[in-house]
């Protein structure tokens, strides 16, 4: 097993290279005109990239879930992918129904505050 030192590196270059990943994400998808479109499609993306799991072999160690995912359904079978796609699922329909709940808020505050000042 790794070391404590080498776990933190590994996130470490881990979160770094995500970092760049999204700045990536952020230039492709700004020529999209319709924000919320453009905003999802961001936030699916960070949530997939950053959600982590934990490892069977190490409980207290986490791996990026896309990651635990993928090898499972490479080396393992469709039994070992379950738990870890469904948690993935689960995170990124959170992450997007707390999204629009905050979008349609925000509008209907927008729109009292537009007609409050009319």
């Amino acid at each position: 097993m790794f070391s404590f030192q080498e776990y933190l590196l590994g996130w470490s270059i881990y979160l770094v290279s995500v970092l760049g990943l999204l700045l990536i994400a952020w230039h492709i998808t700004r020529p999209i005109p319709w924000l919320y479109i453009q905003q999802p499609l961001r936030l699916v993306l960070a949530t997939f990239l950053l959600l982590p799991t934990t490892v069977e072999n190490a409980p207290l160690h986490l791996a990026p879930a896309w990651i635990k995912g993928l090898l499972q359904l490479v080396f393992g079978d469709m039994e070992g992918f379950l738990p870890v796609g469904r948690y993935l699922l689960l995170a990124v329909l959170l992450a997007l129904l707390l999204y629009f709940l905050l979008a349609i808020g925000l509008f209907i505050y927008q729109r009292q505050v537009s007609d409050r000042s009319s």
